[in-house]
C-alpha cells in the first residue's frame, strides 16, 4: 500500500528533475545564442536583420547541430525559419534595450558610408575616438549632469560611452518535452496568470473544455478570467501551437546580454523607447517587441523634432577599436517578469582595454 502511494509521487518528482535539467540546459543555450546575436549586431550597426541572423546561428547547436559545413549551412537556414516562425507566433521576442530611441535623440549624428559620404535619412551614434569624444561631445537635449567628466543626456540618461553599449533581451519559449510534468507546469502557469486561450502540453490538443474552465485528468479547475483587453505576457508562450495548429505550449525563458559596439549604432525596428518597459500583466508583453517600431514615443518626446547634427563637433576622427570605460549604469534594465522564469543572470562581455604601459612602449 505504501508503495502505491509513494510511487506516483516519486515518479512525478523524478520527471520534474529531468524537466528542470532540460530547461536549465536550454537557458545556457539561449545565453550563447543571444551573445552571438549581440556580437553580430555590434559589427553591423545594430541592424535588426544582423541580430536575428546571429540569433539563428547561435541556436543551431541547441536545435539541430551539424557534422560538416554543408550541414551547418542547412541548419542555419532552418534556424532562421525557426526564428521567423517564433517571432510571428509570439513565442520568440527580441528587444534592444540600449541604445534606446532617446539615445539616438541625444547622441546621433548624420551617418556616413565607408567613403565618408552622407547617407540620406540615416543617423548613427558615433563610436570612434571615444577617449576624447566622450568628454567633449554634448547631448542634443542638454546635459543632465556628468559622471567622471562625461556629460549625461537629459532624455536618455546615458553618456556617449553608455550609448555605445548594445544590450539585447530575449524571451524564448522552450518546449517542455517530459510527459505529464510539462502539461502540469503549463496548465498551472496558464491558470495562475488567467490566460483565456488554450493552455496545452506536449502531445496535447485543446487545453480548455469551455471559456474560463480547465480539466486536468478528472479534476475540473476554474480559471480566473483576465480583465478585458489585458493578458499576461506569458500567455502567448503557454498557448503556442506548432505549424499544424496543434497546441504544444512553451515555457518562456528570459536572457540578456551586453556587448560594446564595434561599429556605429543605427536605429532599427528592435529599438524601443526608454519608457517602453512592459510590466507584468500588461497587454503589450514581449510578444510584440519584434515590431516595436510601431510603439508610441516616449513621454515628453512625442512630436519632438531635433537636428541630430546640432551641437556636434565637425569632422570625423580616425576610427579606433578601443572603447574605454566600463560604466554600464546608463544601459536600460530588463523589465520582463522576475522569478522562476528567469534562470541565471545577465551576461556582459566588455571589450578588453590594453594597459597604458603597453601603449607607451
Amino acid at each position: 500500500m505504501e508503495l502505491l502511494l509513494a510511487l506516483p509521487i516519486v515518479v512525478l518528482l523524478g520527471l520534474g528533475v529531468v524537466q528542470f535539467c532540460l530547461v536549465y540546459q536550454a537557458r545556457h543555450a539561449l545565453e550563447h545564442a543571444l551573445v552571438t546575436a549581440a556580437r553580430h549586431g555590434a559589427l553591423a550597426h545594430a541592424s535588426g536583420d544582423a541580430i536575428l541572423d546571429g540569433l539563428a546561428a547561435g541556436l543551431v547547436p541547441y536545435l539541430y547541430g551539424a557534422e560538416d559545413f554543408a550541414g551547418l549551412v542547412a541548419a542555419e537556414a532552418r534556424a532562421r525559419e525557426h526564428v521567423q516562425v517564433g517571432l510571428a507566433a509570439g513565442w520568440i521576442a527580441v528587444r534592444q534595450r540600449s541604445p534606446t530611441r532617446e539615445s539616438f535623440e541625444d547622441w546621433a549624428e548624420p551617418a556616413r558610408d565607408e567613403r565618408g559620404e552622407l547617407l540620406s535619412g540615416v543617423i548613427e551614434i558615433p563610436n570612434d575616438n571615444l577617449d576624447s569624444r566622450r568628454l567633449r561631445m554634448q547631448p542634443v537635449s542638454g546635459a543632465a549632469g556628468g559622471h567622471l567628466g562625461e556629460p549625461i543626456g537629459r532624455l536618455s540618461g546615458q553618456s556617449l560611452a553608455d550609448a555605445n553599449l548594445l544590450r539585447l533581451e530575449l524571451a524564448y519559449g522552450v518546449r517542455l518535452a517530459v510527459p505529464v510534468v510539462g502539461r502540469v507546469v503549463l496548465r498551472t502557469l496558464g491558470w495562475w496568470h488567467g490566460c483565456r486561450g488554450e493552455v496545452t502540453g506536449p502531445g496535447q490538443g485543446a487545453g480548455m473544455t469551455a471559456p474560463g474552465t480547465d480539466r486536468l485528468g478528472l479534476l475540473r479547475l476554474p480559471l480566473p478570467g483576465a480583465p478585458s483587453g489585458t493578458a499576461h505576457w506569458g500567455c502567448p508562450f503557454y498557448e503556442a501551437e506548432d505549424p499544424q495548429g496543434a497546441g504544444v505550449g512553451r515555457l518562456p525563458l528570459v536572457a540578456a546580454a551586453t556587448v560594446r559596439m564595434m561599429s556605429t549604432a543605427r536605429r532599427s525596428a528592435l529599438t524601443v523607447p526608454r519608457s517602453g518597459e512592459v510590466a507584468s500583466g500588461s497587454s503589450g508583453g514581449p510578444a510584440d517587441v519584434a515590431s516595436s517600431a510601431g510603439q508610441d514615443g516616449p513621454p515628453g518626446g512625442a512630436g519632438r523634432q531635433t537636428d541630430p547634427a546640432s551641437n556636434r563637433q565637425p569632422g570625423r576622427e580616425s576610427p579606433r577599436q578601443r572603447t574605454p570605460g566600463d560604466d554600464e549604469a546608463g544601459a536600460a534594465t530588463s523589465t520582463f517578469t522576475n522569478g522562476f522564469l528567469r534562470i541565471g543572470s545577465d551576461r556582459a562581455y566588455p571589450v578588453p582595454t590594453p594597459h597604458p604601459a603597453l601603449c607607451n612602449g
